[in-house]
């Protein structure tokens, strides 16, 4: 039995479509690492606010901060 083969325009067609989905990942992996650094830097921001509001209590008790103005509310 002879071989049989796709026409070249098929075979291009195919490899350009291959080529597209893998191009579309990589670039999916790219945001994934890019999404994962945002969130260690959102979680690191997270941390500095509780520790500088920790600083604050410790300071100034329990208060409540207009952050607009500054003005301290007792609680």
């Amino acid at each position: 039995m002879a071989n049989k083969k796709i026409t070249k325009k098929e075979l291009t067609e195919l490899n350009d479509l291959i080529t597209v989905i893998r191009n579309k990942q990589v670039t999916l992996g790219g945001l994934e690492l890019q999404k994962h650094s945002i969130l260690h830097d959102t979680a690191v921001a997270q941390k500095d606010l509780s520790d500088f509001q920790a600083k604050l209590q410790e300071k100034y008790g329990e208060i409540t901060i207009d952050t607009t103005t500054g003005e301290i509310k007792s609680n």
